[in-house]
């Protein structure tokens, strides 16, 4: 994802930036409280999230001025574009906690709520199982071919490859 920034004017963006580079360092626990350092693979993603969100807000024909001027109507706008583009609910899942964790920080506490308050079960029920076989066999992958391609690559990946195929 790239940040959509076409939408948003400078003066948001550095906002959004000042916001960000106050807040974006820590992971919180389920009550909104900072517990530790997060990793730079969240503060990126985080970053990524909530400017996106910013720029389909701002592309949705709001006219929202500041990151603090974030309302209910645009939650739910937000999350009826995510509905309608087909966004997988384990995503919708983790946008909308991103979203929450920003509201945080701007004071804005309980504005994002439970995504079953935006969504309808069926929309947004998520599954761990597989629907389909995903071995290599059942996509007709010949295990040994990878291995030896492996092998001229770098002779310890072969080496992993071979493991895994031999432990399952």
């Amino acid at each position: 994802m790239n940040y959509r920034n076409k939408p948003l004017g400078p003066y948001f963006r550095i906002a959004l930036e000042k916001i960000l580079s106050e807040n974006n360092h820590k992971a919180y626990d389920r009550n909104g409280e900072p517990v530790r350092d997060c990793s730079k693979r969240t503060r990126q993603a985080r970053k990524e999230v909530i400017f996106a969100a910013f720029s389909d807000i701002r592309s949705l024909g709001y006219g929202i001025v500041s990151p603090q001027s974030i309302k209910k109507k645009h939650v739910e706008a937000l999350t009826t574009l995510w509905g309608e583009k087909g966004i997988a609910p384990r995503t919708r899942h983790t946008w909308l906690s991103m979203l929450r964790v920003f509201c945080g920080w701007i004071g804005k506490k309980g504005l994002v709520e439970d995504i079953e308050n935006y969504y309808e079960p069926s929309e947004i029920r998520r599954s761990g199982i597989a629907t389909s076989n995903l071995s290599w066999e059942a996509k007709h992958i010949d295990v040994a071919e990878v291995i030896a391609k492996a092998k001229l690559l770098d002779e310890r990946f072969a080496l992993y490859l071979s493991l895994q195929d031999c432990f399952g």
